[in-house]
């Protein structure tokens, strides 16, 4: 058996199918690229500290400026004390 090449068609250089040329990206298209890159960034990042609170697996921060109130019902204690030690 001879070897034989694969069929080709018979079209003359003015009969080519004629494709039109694709323009390179241009600089608008790589600054959407790259925006909607860091939205998806940022999209993953907020819910994954969403899920992580969710779950209680960050420790909460409480508010240092707080206010608080201690309430103190134990009387004058170094008053009653010191007759005490005085003879």
């Amino acid at each position: 058996m001879a070897r034989t090449a694969p069929a080709q068609p018979n079209t003359a250089p003015d009969q080519m199918p004629i494709v039109p040329a694709q323009a390179p990206a241009g600089p608008a298209r790589r600054v959407m690229g790259r925006l909607v890159g860091l939205v998806a960034t940022v999209a993953v990042l907020v819910a994954g500290v969403a899920i992580i609170t969710a779950v209680h697996l960050l420790p909460h921060i409480h508010n240092p400026f707080a206010e608080s109130t201690t309430v103190r019902n134990s009387g004058p204690v170094a008053k009653d004390a010191l007759p005490a030690l005085v003879p």
